[in-house]
């Protein structure tokens, strides 16, 4: 739900902290729809809690804007804590705590010019006092560092104002003791700091049908004049909102990735028929007898790039509007429920909310198939896939130990004067050069040869027919070439653009060279 963001300003958009507990990232589908609503708040340091992932897993988690993972060490699918950082955050790590139960992880650094504390938490959800007492005895150089504490405490920190019900309560051992550590390290709640009456919740639990605020920041005070904002978002995906946060550190400017057709848009007529309508209006405006064929085509697909861009920009910023307005009405519908429950008003929020999960679905869908083109384009580089590839490769592909004629060797140094001994052998040629016997074996060879009228056959001009075969035996879910252009497309136009196809082809046969 929508909350008032903290009223302090500060130089720079810096960098946007998340604090989430996601509940459950090991199935692929929740996962990539965990990590595009991520990049969708334009998160770049990212609190992680419940990711349900062992440690073999996390790997999982670098899609193509996680540039580092932090993670704890548990090794069942159950409770786990992850911090993600963006692959444009600067930050050196010197330190990493990881809780062997996966409760939490700390990681020390530096971020820029600021030494940088790191915690990310899950507490138990139950009244556990002691848990928080051994994590905060934990934390490594309070005294040097800036502490950014972020995740889901299980606990409120106010009765009255942290929890949508009236039931009196009182404060729980946890809380009080969150509480006794904020007073004595000068660490404060930002969000409770500019609101200081206000209401805000980050759970809903459908069992009691009640909403609470258990998820928080906590950080350094010294810090506090460079918060710019701090909000709870809207309960979507999970059962917890996530919790955002912007630190004025610096700008970080992100390169625009290089366009590809999203080959799901040809199964949309509206689209395919407005394509055509495109193609029909260049040729008529720009074929003029002056203008070679290959410049032609290399124009067309410039323009029909152009119009697909606007096309998808209207397309996307319509579903953008559409889950904005899903999110709004979502939080208002848990605004009003909180006050006064509704069977009706239940009802309302699971229609939206199944909408909402249509949408994002198709979304990261279509990431998923944009992810192939990444391995295509940066596979072969000297980046950050291929060096975990090759590490990947080189660990699978490791020979330990070997049998030789004197038993088993383990030695590094005799395996490879083993491999050395034998490829000698099988490469050394068994018979005498001899040049005269050579030169009797190729003389006598009968090489065939292509007739007069084949290749006379071969040389004519392509036909339109020879064309649409080619095409047609092109394999579909392929990366496309730099261009961006799928088979998908070709598939789809081939009837339109094969006029245009043949004279390019044609042309450059002629001349010798293609565009």
């Amino acid at each position: 739900m929508t909350q008032p963001s903290v009223a302090h300003t500060a130089g720079g958009n810096g960098f946007n902290f998340l604090t989430w507990n996601c509940r459950g990232i090991n199935n692929p589908v929740k996962r990539s729809k965990v990590l595009h609503h991520l990049h969708h708040l334009k998160a770049h340091i990212i609190f992680l809690q419940e990711t349900h992932l062992k440690v073999s897993q996390h790997s999982s988690l670098r899609c193509r804007w996680v540039g580092q993972v932090f993670h704890s060490s548990f090794q069942s699918k159950a409770r786990g804590v992850a911090i993600l950082l963006h692959r444009s955050v600067p930050f050196t790590c010197s330190k990493v705590i990881a809780d062997p139960h996966g409760r939490y992880i700390i990681v020390s650094g530096r971020l820029l010019n600021t030494k940088v504390l790191l915690v990310n938490i899950y507490a138990p959800n139950w009244d556990n006092g002691d848990f928080f007492k051994s994590v905060f005895s934990t934390l490594p150089d309070m005294s040097t560092h800036m502490l950014i504490l972020g995740g889901d405490f299980n606990c409120w920190l106010d009765p009255q104002l942290d929890r949508s019900s009236t039931k009196p309560t009182t404060l729980s051992t946890s809380a009080r003791v969150v509480r006794t550590f904020m007073s004595e390290f000068a660490v404060s709640d930002p969000w409770r700091m500019v609101n200081p009456a206000g209401k805000a919740y980050s759970f809903f639990s459908s069992v009691h049908h009640t909403f609470t605020r258990i998820d928080y920041f906590l950080v350094d005070d010294r810090l506090l004049h460079s918060i710019s904002s701090c909000s709870y978002n809207p309960i979507v995906v999970s059962d917890h909102a996530p919790v955002t946060m912007e630190v004025a550190f610096q700008n970080v400017d992100n390169q625009r990735p290089p366009w590809r057709l999203k080959t799901q848009l040809l199964s949309n007529e509206h689209f395919v028929n407005f394509v055509l309508s495109q193609i029909d209006f260049f040729m008529i405006t720009n074929r003029t007898p002056n203008i070679s064929a290959s410049t032609l085509w290399e124009t067309l697909k410039a323009y029909i790039r152009g119009e697909i861009i606007s096309y998808t920009a209207h397309e996307n910023k319509l579903k953008r509007h559409r889950l904005s307005m899903l999110t709004r009405c979502i939080a208002q519908l848990d605004d009003i429920y909180a006050v006064s429950p509704s069977p009706d008003i239940y009802k309302e929020r699971l229609t939206l909310q199944a909408e909402f999960d249509t949408l994002l679905t198709d979304q990261v869908t279509e990431m998923l198939v944009k992810s192939r083109s990444t391995y295509y384009e940066q596979g072969d580089k000297a980046s950050k896939l291929l060096a975990h590839k090759l590490r990947q490769l080189s660990s699978s592909s490791q020979i330990t130990k070997i049998r030789t004629s004197s038993g088993i060797s383990l030695d590094p140094g005799g395996i490879n004067e083993e491999f050395k001994r034998f490829y000698q052998s099988l490469y050394t040629s068994e018979s005498k050069a001899d040049t005269l016997e050579l030169d009797d074996f190729f003389h006598s060879l009968s090489v065939p040869s292509v007739g007069r009228d084949l290749v006379k056959k071969l040389e004519q001009p392509i036909t339109v027919e020879e064309l649409s075969n080619a095409v047609k035996s092109l394999q579909s879910g392929r990366s496309p070439g730099p261009d961006g252009y799928s088979t998908e497309f070709y598939k789809k136009f081939i009837s339109k653009i094969a006029p245009i196809l043949i004279e390019m082809y044609n042309d450059a046969f002629v001349n010798g060279a293609l565009p």
